[in-house]
């Protein structure tokens, strides 16, 4: 709490003003419980006018460090998501961790590399995809089977690792040599193929 004179004005005032009413209008006894009441009521008035005084003071404090926490990276963001996975899969026991970090490995190094050479192209968002929604759904699909089931479906959720990591060989051949001519082509043809593996 914060000493304020205003306040101790403002309190003084309300005490000498009820309390000599007090004393004034009434008798002896009933005007000592009416200037005990002022003095109550000038320590409220007091102590709630030097808590506001306080709150404004510190209010500029705590706007500013909000003002300078910055948003997270999104490169970063899609780290730490692809570490998840990683995660996840090895907590999950999920067979072919080899070819799933390769993956996550090539879009940690390609997506930054795409959205900056090629933002506005299909590929770039296609390949974000394959990070955000094709990797992980497929991973999702084979951690919710059951043990035998996943026996059974191993093979196939290979498969679907090694596609993607060929989509994404493909990728960076074709903007290493930058053949934009192709980009679209890509995109529609990795947007068909995983969009259809999901069904």
């Amino acid at each position: 709490m914060e000493f304020s004179w205003k306040n101790l004005i403002f309190s003084l005032i309300i005490l000498i003003v009820i309390g000599g009413a007090g004393l004034i209008i009434t008798d002896a006894p009933i005007s000592y419980i009416i200037l005990f009441i002022a003095i109550i009521l000038a320590i409220v008035v007091f102590r709630r006018g030097s808590n506001k005084q306080e709150k404004k003071k510190t209010a500029p404090a705590q706007n500013t460090v909000k003002k300078t926490t910055q948003k997270e990276d999104p490169q970063d963001v899609l780290k730490k998501s692809l570490l998840k996975l990683n995660i996840d899969a090895r907590v999950e026991g999920i067979p072919h961790l080899t070819n799933l970090e390769s993956i996550i490995d090539q879009l940690i190094i390609l997506i930054p590399h795409m959205k900056n050479k090629f933002p506005d192209k299909e590929i770039t968002w296609q390949t974000e995809k394959i990070a955000t929604g094709y990797l992980p759904d497929i991973l999702k699909a084979y951690i919710t089977l059951n043990e035998a089931k996943r026996q059974e479906q191993s093979e196939n959720f290979k498969q679907s690792l090694k596609a993607l990591l060929g989509e994404l060989k493909s990728i960076e051949e074709l903007t290493s040599s930058a053949q934009v001519a192709d980009f679209d082509m890509k995109a529609n043809e990795i947007s068909l193929r995983f969009s259809n593996l999901l069904k």
